[in-house]
C-alpha cells in the first residue's frame, strides 16, 4: 500500500518514468504511459527505512538507503542513495552544488551525516536524525532525481525526449 504522505512525490517520479512506452498503466488513480510498478516500489523502501529507524535498526535502514530493497532496475536494485549520487555531473546538480558547500553529492552527504551522527547531527538522538533522514530522502534525494530526468528529457538525452518518435507524447521541446 502506498503511504499517503508519499503519494505526491511518488506521482512525480512515476510521471517522469511513464513516458517510456505507449502502454497505459494506472496506479493510485493516475494513468502512466508504461507499467511503473518497479519504480513505484521505491516508496516501499522509504516506508521501510522509516519503520526501521523508528525501531532503532539504523544499520538495516542505511543498507536499504544505499543498496535498495524493493525497486528493481534492469540489472540491479534502484536505491535512494543512487538518486543523489548517480547524476553528479548534470548541469542542474552542478548549479545546486554551489549552494551546498561545493559538493556534487550534497543530498547523500546530508543523509550519511545524519546516519553517522556527524556535523550538525553530532550529539543528536536517533529520532531527530531519523526525521532528518526520511525528510531529506523525500525532499532532496528524490527531488534531484526528478530534476535529472526532466533535464535529460529537455536535452533529448533520455526516454523523455520528443526527438525519439516512440515518446512523442512528452511535452519536452525539440
Amino acid at each position: 500500500m502506498i503511504h499517503r504522505s508519499h503519494l505526491a512525490l511518488l506521482s512525480a517520479i512515476l510521471l517522469v518514468a511513464s513516458f517510456a512506452s505507449a502502454q497505459p498503466y494506472t496506479l493510485a488513480g493516475i494513468t502512466f504511459g508504461t507499467n511503473v510498478t518497479e519504480h513505484a516500489k521505491i516508496d516501499q523502501d522509504i516506508k521501510r527505512i522509516q519503520d526501521l529507524l523508528a525501531a532503532g535498526d539504523q544499520g538495516t535502514a542505511k543498507n536499504i538507503y544505499e543498496n535498495g530493497e524493493n525497486s528493481r532496475k534492469s540489472t540491479s536494485m534502484r536505491s535512494l542513495r543512487g538518486f543523489s549520487t548517480s547524476n553528479v555531473n548534470d548541469s542542474t546538480n552542478l548549479l545546486f552544488q554551489n549552494y551546498y558547500l561545493g559538493s556534487t553529492t550534497f543530498e547523500d552527504d546530508f543523509v550519511q551525516g545524519a546516519f553517522a551522527g556527524l556535523g550538525v547531527f553530532a550529539n543528536r538522538d536517533l529520532p531527530t536524525r531519523a526525521a532528518a533522514i526520511t525528510t531529506a530522502i523525500k525532499a532532496m534525494n528524490t527531488w534531484m532525481y526528478i530534476v535529472h530526468e526532466m533535464e535529460d528529457g529537455y536535452k533529448g538525452k533520455s526516454h523523455l525526449s520528443t526527438r525519439n518518435p516512440r515518446h512523442a507524447r512528452s511535452s519536452c521541446p525539440n
